[in-house]
């Protein structure tokens, strides 16, 4: 190694290298002590200080590093370290300032004496003055600009935003009232505009109405005229009871006079505010020129031999007015539209005994439908001029035999054919009528007992019928119709079918037919009951004898215990079983097919027969 060169430090200079030298690990004394040729050091009063530029980087590290900590340790912190004297400073490292804090400048201070730090992360080459420690950040400076920032807000003015808020209400508010005050004015403008209109259309209406009332009376002279000539040349008329009663019709017209005179001198007296009808044929003038026109008439109405034209003429003698719905606008009580009762009697009758009685040309369904609103139309004439007494029974009593008789020979027809329901609703009706007539005794009746004795058998079961029966005066009670017909409700209500069918043999075929819809009921019961009391493994009974109280032949008998799950044998017994008992599908069991009572009955009877009550 370089000779060494010996110099006097002072005293000051002494203890501060000391204290230096006394924070050095055991390996850093050792090394001092031997740096020489093993030789013993000379002791001298001064310090021996190596040269500057042979100085190895370990001391000044350590030196720098003890200079640190001697500064961590001052309160307050110094600016730096000194320099020994004699030591020159560089020129590239600028003197240190710290402004952290104590407690940050500590532990910096602390994590840069690390010796991972000292000794393994600082190049010994590049090492100098200041390199070794991390960038100090000045916190207060940060406090400095958010308070800067803080104080730059803009103070919120109370005043302005109140202002501004009292503004938009007077707007808003004044917006509201302007739009309510324009729909107002809309609103009255249309209610004077809809007012006008509704003026408008009165007027024309009347005027309409006018014009109509005075082509009507034109039409009804002319069709008078036409009838007139007609009857002259001796027109054909629809059928032979068509000609059996043109005596008794021609002789009504003293009647319909007598009618006429009474109502005018009603109308003058003020009292009767009920519409009378002053039609005199069975369809009004106008109604049939509109049909005609429209080709609407019915193959019925067709005058013979225009039946192939384009449109077909209507005939005046069979054109029959047909049931209309009321609608608004449309004066159904116009004397000009209405038939008067002695019209509507005649009108029934050419339905039943021409129409009803062509069942041989045309097919039943067809005559059904036409009579059938045929007749709603007399009925809504006679509802409007409230018609009541014997001209209400002479009307009601075929209208119910016809609804009765179409009620069996239509049971089982396609809905599309045949409504049941409808049909019950207006035989309900009519019948509810009828009855009610009888109840007002202004007269007596001759078939009164016929009829009450078809409204109990239609309605078995139902109280309401059987307390009407049980009203009436005691010799109607007695009449052998209503007793047979009271047994048969009595049996019924009883569930004892096999009584139920025996009287049943009894009735009429008109009678028969008001009951033929409660069969199909009383047989399911007769083998309901045998079904539980003959249920046995090996008890047989005879299809003969079941037969005959089902007033069945063997085959419908036996088809029909099918239907309810009951076994036939091949030797034509029936097994009874509770468990085996079920009820058929709906619509696999045709009431129509089990109709042999009914059937039996009607024998040679026509319908015209029928319905004229000749049962």
């Amino acid at each position: 190694m370089a000779s060494r060169r010996t110099s006097t430090v002072p005293s000051g200079l002494k203890n501060a290298s000391a204290d230096a030298k006394s924070s050095k690990s055991g390996n850093s004394v050792n090394k001092t002590n031997n740096s020489g040729t093993g030789k013993k050091g000379v002791k001298s009063s001064g310090t021996i200080v190596k040269s500057r530029y042979m100085q190895s980087a370990e001391k000044t590290s350590l030196s720098k590093s003890n200079s640190l900590t001697n500064e961590s340790i001052a309160v307050p912190p110094r600016p730096s370290s000194p320099k020994p004297r004699g030591v020159r400073p560089k020129l590239a490292t600028p003197p240190r300032r710290s402004m952290a804090p104590q407690g940050l400048a500590t532990t910096t201070t602390t994590r840069e004496m690390e010796p991972s730090l000292l000794g393994k992360s600082i190049l010994q080459s590049t090492f100098s003055d200041g390199h070794c420690f991390r960038p100090d950040f000045d916190i207060s400076v940060i406090k400095e600009k958010t308070v800067m920032e803080n104080a730059t807000e803009p103070e919120r003015n109370l005043e302005e935003e109140k202002r501004d808020i009292e503004m938009q209400t007077f707007l808003l508010a004044y917006l509201t009232a302007k739009m309510e005050n324009n729909t107002a004015k809309l609103k009255a403008d249309a209610e004077a505009k809809i007012l006008q209109t509704m003026e408008e259309e009165e007027e024309l209406r009347k005027e309409v109405h006018a014009k109509k009332r005075r082509y009507l009376l034109i039409e009804k002279n002319r069709l008078v005229n036409e009838l007139l000539d007609l009857q002259r040349r001796g027109a054909p008329t629809g059928g032979e009871r068509w000609h059996k009663n043109q005596e008794q019709w021609r002789g009504q017209d003293k009647a319909w006079t007598r009618q006429d005179e009474e109502e005018t001198k009603n109308e003058q007296q003020g009292k009767d505010k009920v519409p009378r009808g002053t039609c005199r044929t069975m369809c009004p003038a106008h109604e049939l020129r509109v049909r005609e026109a429209q080709n609407c008439l019915h193959r019925f109405e067709v005058l013979a031999g225009t039946e192939t034209t384009r449109r077909p003429s209507g005939d005046p003698l069979r054109a029959v007015k047909e049931y209309s719905r009321p609608a608004a606008g449309k004066d159904a009580t116009n004397p000009t539209d209405l038939r008067p009762p002695a019209v509507l009697l005649k009108t029934v009758c050419y339905l039943i005994d021409d129409i009803a009685a062509s069942t041989r040309l045309h097919p039943w369904t067809e005559v059904y439908s036409f009579v059938f609103d045929r007749l709603r139309s007399v009925k809504q004439d006679m509802i409007i001029q409230r018609v009541s007494g014997s001209d209400c029974v002479a009307i009601l009593e075929p209208t119910v035999r016809f609804l009765v008789y179409a009620a069996y020979r239509l049971c089982g027809e396609p809905l599309r054919l045949y409504d049941p329901r409808i049909n019950d609703t207006h035989l309900q009706e009519c019948l509810s009528w009828l009855l009610d007539c009888y109840a007002a005794k202004t007269e007596q009746h001759r078939n009164q007992a016929e009829f009450q004795a078809l409204g109990l058998l239609y309605n078995l079961g139902s109280t309401r019928a059987a307390w009407h029966i049980m009203g009436l005066p005691e010799e109607l009670r007695k009449t052998p119709a209503i007793k047979l017909a009271l047994s048969i409700n009595r049996a019924f209500l009883e569930h004892n079918p096999v009584r139920f069918l025996r009287l049943a043999q009894k009735l009429n075929f008109l009678q028969c037919c008001a009951l033929h819809r409660h069969l199909v009921t009383c047989r399911r019961d007769l083998l309901h009951i045998f079904s539980h009391g003959y249920s046995s493994r090996n008890c047989r009974f005879p299809l003969d004898r079941l037969a005959q109280l089902l007033f069945l032949d063997k085959s419908l008998t036996a088809q029909l215990c099918r239907s309810y799950g009951l076994e036939v044998t091949r030797d034509d017994q029936v097994v009874f079983s509770k468990a085996a008992f079920t009820e058929p599908e709906q619509g696999k069991l045709h009431c129509k097919v089990y109709h042999n009572i009914v059937a039996e009955k009607q024998r040679d009877l026509t319908v015209g027969n029928i319905i004229d009550g000749c049962a």
